[in-house]
C-alpha cells in the first residue's frame, strides 16, 4: 500500500507542477497580440494633413489634392503630388496607430498604397510619352527610395502585430513591393540591377524566416501536445490509484467485518496486482512522452537547418 501512496502522491505533485507550465506554454504558443497604440512606429519625415482620415471634414483633404493633380501639367509633376500625398498618409498612419484606431489604420493603409501605385503609374506613363531619361530616372530613383523606406516601416509594424493587423499590414507591404518592381524598370541600369539583386536576397530572408516561424510553431505545438499528454496520462493514473484505492480499502473492511486480518488474507496479493498496473501505465506514458519528444527535436532539426541556408 505503501508504494500505492507513493505513486499517487508524487502524480499530484507533477500535476501541480505540470499545470502552470503548460498555461505559460500555451500562451507563448498563441501569442499576445500588441495593442496598436502599443507599437513601436519608426520615425517619418513628412507630416500629416490639416485632415486626417476618418473625420467629418477629410473630404476637403481629398478636394484639395485633387485640384493639385488637376493643376499639374505633366505625368512627371503628378507622380511627385501622389508621392507627396503618400508622405502625408503615412504620417497620419502613425497617429492612426498612435491612438489605436484599427478602422483608421485600414483606411491610411489602402490611401497610402493606391497614392504609391498612383505615382508609378504616371512614371510610366511619362515614360511612355518620350519624357527625357534623365527626368524618369531621377524620378524613378526618388520614388524607389521613398518606397523602400515605406516598406521598412510596415516590416516593423508587421513584426510587432499579430493577426488581422498583421495581415493587413503585410497586404499593403506587398502592394508596395508591386509599385517598386514597376519604378524599378525605370532605374539606370547599374541601379536597376542592384535593386533586383537587394529584391532576390529580399525574398529569400523572407521565405527563409516564414519556414523558421512554421518550425517555431509547430515546436509550439508539440510541445504543448507533450504536456497535454502528460497531464492526460497522469489524471488518468490519478484516477486508476482512486478507483485502485476505494477497491482495496472497501476489500478490508469486508475482511475485518469477517475477522479475518487483510495482510494475512490476500491484500498484499491485490497491493502487488495494482503496483504492477500502476507501474505499466507510467511506463506507456514514458513512451509516448518520448515519441513526442522526438517529434520535437525533428523539428528543432529543421529549424537549424532552415537557419543555416537562410544565412
Amino acid at each position: 500500500m505503501k508504494r500505492i501512496f507513493t505513486v499517487f502522491i508524487l502524480s499530484i505533485v507533477f500535476i501541480s507542477l505540470a499545470t502552470p507550465i503548460h498555461a505559460g506554454r500555451k500562451q507563448e504558443v498563441l501569442g499576445v497580440a500588441t495593442p496598436a497604440s502599443e507599437v513601436n512606429f519608426p520615425p517619418v519625415t513628412s507630416g500629416p494633413g490639416i485632415f486626417l482620415p476618418g473625420t467629418l471634414l477629410f473630404p476637403l483633404d481629398q478636394a484639395f489634392q485633387a485640384v493639385r493633380l488637376a493643376l499639374a501639367t505633366d505625368p512627371i509633376s503628378r507622380a511627385r503630388i501622389h508621392s507627396s500625398i503618400a508622405g502625408e498618409r503615412l504620417a497620419e498612419l502613425r497617429i492612426m496607430f498612435e491612438r489605436g484606431d484599427e478602422e483608421g489604420i485600414d483606411t491610411t493603409l489602402r490611401l497610402l498604397t493606391k497614392e504609391m501605385n498612383q505615382a508609378a503609374l504616371k512614371l510610366s506613363e511619362a515614360k511612355a510619352n518620350g519624357a527625357s531619361s534623365e527626368e524618369t530616372q531621377e524620378l524613378a530613383g526618388e520614388l524607389n527610395e521613398q518606397l523602400k523606406i515605406q516598406r521598412q516601416i510596415l516590416a516593423t509594424l508587421e513584426d510587432q502585430t499579430q493577426n488581422s493587423l498583421k495581415l493587413r499590414v503585410a497586404t499593403a507591404r506587398q502592394q508596395l513591393r508591386e509599385a517598386k518592381l514597376e519604378v524599378e524598370d525605370s532605374l539606370p541600369e547599374g541601379a536597376l540591377k542592384r535593386e533586383i539583386e537587394a529584391g532576390l536576397n529580399e525574398d529569400l530572408a523572407e521565405n527563409s524566416q516564414r519556414a523558421q516561424q512554421s518550425v517555431d510553431r509547430l515546436q509550439g505545438d508539440l510541445e504543448m501536445l507533450r504536456l497535454q499528454l502528460e497531464e492526460s496520462q497522469i489524471r488518468n493514473l490519478e484516477e486508476r490509484e482512486q478507483v485502485l484505492e476505494r477497491a482495496i480499502s472497501e476489500r478490508e473492511e469486508q475482511l475485518q467485518e469477517r475477522g479475518v486480518d487483510p495482510i494475512e488474507e490476500e491484500g498484499i496479493v491485490i497491493e502487488e496486482s495494482d503496483i504492477e498496473d500502476a507501474l505499466e501505465s507510467v511506463e506507456e506514458a514514458q513512451t509516448n512522452i518520448e515519441e513526442i519528444r522526438q517529434v520535437v527535436e525533428e523539428a528543432q532539426k529543421l529549424g537549424r537547418d532552415s537557419a543555416t541556408f537562410s544565412n
